[in-house]
């Protein structure tokens, strides 16, 4: 019960190094944020909780590509496309192929993708990840929206 929540905990703190170090101080360094979402992976995969063990993967993936290894991190996700993900799980991964290759080729399948899930649901987020892939100002809330 406790592990449940723990693995959340872990990925979303590590995510958070990720996400915000560069913009403030954070007192969580990059070698604990892999400690961390390394944990979180092996929880997950003993717990057999699907939502963060990806989310662990694709934390980890990031990692390797600060650490160097841009080819391991995209190869690790390319690999996580070969598993059974919903619509919403695939572009998530997709959307982080494109931000670690900066492909343009990526770019355009996971542009498509956010286009075609928007249609199925409306979702903040895809809406300012698209913004994002197009290359027009993202919106910070849902208020600075322009439909598609």
């Amino acid at each position: 019960q406790h592990t449940y929540g723990l693995s959340y905990w872990l990925v979303g703190t590590a995510a958070c190094v990720l996400d915000y170090n560069a913009k403030a101080p954070c007192d969580v360094s990059l070698a604990e944020a892999k400690t961390m979402a390394e944990e979180s992976l092996a929880m997950s995969i003993e717990m057999e909780k699907t939502d963060t063990l990806i989310h662990s993967r694709i934390v980890l993936a990031r990692i390797d590509a600060l650490e160097n290894n841009p080819d391991r991190a995209i190869q690790g996700l390319r690999d996580l496309l070969s598993t059974t993900l919903n619509d919403e799980t695939q572009t998530n991964v997709h959307y982080w192929i494109w931000k670690l290759s900066g492909l343009e080729a990526d770019k355009t399948i996971v542009a498509n993708m956010y286009e075609q899930l928007l249609t199925k649901i409306p979702k903040f987020e895809f809406r300012k990840r698209l913004a994002e892939l197009r290359g027009e100002p993202i919106a910070m809330n849902a208020d600075d929206l322009i439909s598609p």
